[in-house]
């Protein structure tokens, strides 16, 4: 059977990793170590394994620290050099396995940090655009400029969706201009979620669901102050089970099957 690919991510080889034997686990990575402090197995390159130990107070965010000390210090300095490159993959909660950099492979693919913010914006939009081609549907851009509408998807030919597309790289709110986002039928907003080295996940919001605000969605005016009244999305791995009723597949099915 084929081994199903795990989460992996390529890890920078700090000055303070390479002379200490440890290393962080990144935010976007750290729900796949176990919760709790104690002790992992580190898999090496042909075949050595390290007796490494958790630590989740040596962060102030409380993310794992992976303590490998003298054997990972060995490996380290047998293997590679300061600011070299590791591939890290997430074999369970408390194993791990560091190899030699393969090729170029799709968690060096989503690498987002290096796209600017209008790249990243644009990548959204595309990425929608390819999603919804692929269910059959046909889409459009608005003729004009407009603020509240990125994509128009037909439906039928009497029904027009509006899609306001939001891009998020990495948990944090997004926000929409109550100006320019009026809930009504037919407005949505799109969710293009981008982990660090994950594939694009995609949601899709219709406007009305702000009128019932939960952990997820909520409503924020600034009275007093300078900022426009705003929705928004709490994105959040507390609250990705929320998210998941809004799954693009979920909500895009039943239009596929409205199109003529």
């Amino acid at each position: 059977m084929e081994r199903k690919p795990m989460p992996t991510y390529r890890m920078k080889l700090h000055k303070s990793y390479f002379e200490r034997g440890f290393f962080n686990i990144p935010v976007a990575f750290d729900r796949f170590v176990s919760p709790t402090e104690g002790q992992m197995a580190v898999l090496l390159e042909a075949g050595g394994v390290v007796e490494a130990r958790i630590d989740r107070n040596s962060n102030s965010n409380r993310t794992a620290r992976i303590h490998g000390g003298r054997q990972l210090r060995k490996w380290f300095h047998a293997n590679f050099k300061v600011h070299d490159e590791v591939d890290v993959e997430f074999i369970s909660p408390d194993v791990l396995r560091l190899d030699m950099p393969s090729d170029l492979g799709l968690f060096r693919r989503y690498d987002w940090h290096r796209l600017s913010r209008s790249q990243i914006d644009k990548y959204g939009e595309y990425f929608l655009k390819m999603e919804l081609t692929l269910w059959g549907l046909d889409i459009y851009s608005p003729e004009i400029d407009d603020p509240g509408s990125d994509v128009l998807v037909r439906i039928d030919p009497t029904t027009i969706h509006e899609i306001q597309v939001k891009t998020a790289r990495g948990f944090r709110s997004v926000l929409l201009d109550k100006e320019h986002f009026s809930p009504r039928e037919n407005l949505f907003a799109a969710i293009v979620l981008l982990e660090l080295y994950q594939p694009p996940r995609l949601f899709l919001i219709p406007s009305a669901a702000w009128s019932k605000p939960n952990d997820l969605l909520f409503s924020k005016d600034y009275k007093g102050m300078l900022s426009s009244p705003k929705w928004g999305v709490n994105l959040s791995h507390k609250n990705l089970r929320l998210l998941d009723d809004f799954a693009f597949e979920r909500v895009v099915v039943g239009w596929a099957r409205s199109s003529p």
